[in-house]
């Protein structure tokens, strides 16, 4: 429970704009062409749960880092491409 707090309130801080993609991206996780809100909020959701494979939530496109679990860190990278 802490952990998902922490991860809201740090993501919290941010305000996202709707970013219109051009032949694809890493970070659109729901393949509509935008990453916006939408694509934030599958993450974080995803990300609270520490989802891994098999998991309702797990979507292979979200583990950044490529470590099987789904974290903090991969939003740290889906931040980390929208700057």
């Amino acid at each position: 429970m802490k952990r998902t707090a922490t991860l809201f309130a740090v993501l919290g801080l941010f305000l996202w704009a709707p970013i219109v993609i051009a032949g694809g991206d890493s970070c659109d996780y729901n393949g509509d062409g935008v990453v916006d809100d939408l694509d934030r909020e599958a993450l974080m959701s995803a990300a609270g749960q520490q989802a891994t494979e098999g998991h309702p939530l797990w979507n292979p496109q979200m583990d950044h880092d490529g470590d099987g679990v789904i974290s903090l860190t991969d939003v740290s990278a889906f931040l980390d491409l929208q700057n």
